[in-house]
């Protein structure tokens, strides 16, 4: 039986609207508990994050920003200009992306162009719903940027890095100078989470290049979730 190395605890305050949560770098267990049934979906993994600055041809790895969860990191939109792309390579397609807003809000009446590989061409989702739109200025609060999951997505190589399915993301106009993104959690590819009843502790473990981060809401009511990540 392998030895724990590690554990380490956070909770989730559950309601009827879904909450996201980056599952930790390096851990590849979970336990969670509440007191009351809960619903529970396991989410993509967000494996590469790129900036495509148009100016000077460039793309920038921010993996490591958009991932570990420390304010004190981000992924900077900087004044992004029409032609500069955020690209985001997942494990799975997800239905949306979870935008975890930094000091530094975006300020301009804009709105996000999200495409993803529809095997030949970029391809614009459908069913767009911008959660960080604030008063007409998309990336403005923390918010789930979804959309309907297609059906013909297709992997893609971005950046010389292969095997994974892209979504990329281009404004309508030119974000204010400085914009921070904290962190970006996948959402996970349906709304069919799991069932969980309450009052029993589940622990189990799970790919980590596959599964990124969890998904969770309740039925009615309210409750706490409480979660232990497990490196072993």
């Amino acid at each position: 039986m392998a030895r724990i190395k590690r554990t380490y605890g956070e909770t989730v305050s559950m309601t009827t609207t879904a909450q996201h949560l980056a599952a930790p770098q390096g851990y590849h267990e979970i336990k969670h508990y509440a007191s009351s049934s809960y619903r529970l979906g396991l989410a993509p993994s967000l494996e590469k994050v790129f900036v495509y600055t148009a100016s000077g041809t460039t793309y920038t790895d921010y993996t490591d920003n958009a991932r570990d969860g420390d304010s004190s990191t981000h992924v900077p939109l900087d004044g992004m200009t029409t032609s500069d792309i955020l690209y985001m390579g997942f494990s799975d397609l997800p239905r949306g992306v979870y935008f975890d807003i930094g000091s530094n809000a975006q300020d301009e009446a804009a709105t996000l162009d999200v495409e993803y590989w529809d095997g030949s061409a970029w391809a614009d989702v459908s069913g767009d719903s911008d959660g960080t739109d604030s008063g007409g200025d998309t990336l403005k609060q923390d918010g789930l940027y979804s959309w309907t999951l297609p059906t013909d997505g297709e992997e893609y190589k971005v950046n010389s890095v292969s095997g994974l399915y892209w979504i990329r993301i281009k404004p309508s106009t030119s974000l204010s100078a400085t914009v921070d993104i904290d962190e970006i959690i996948p959402a996970c590819s349906d709304t069919n989470y799991g069932y969980f009843e309450g009052g029993v502790e589940y622990h189990y473990p799970y790919d980590t290049n596959r599964v990124g981060a969890i998904e969770t809401d309740m039925a009615a009511g309210s409750a706490t979730l409480n979660i232990t990540w497990v490196r072993t």
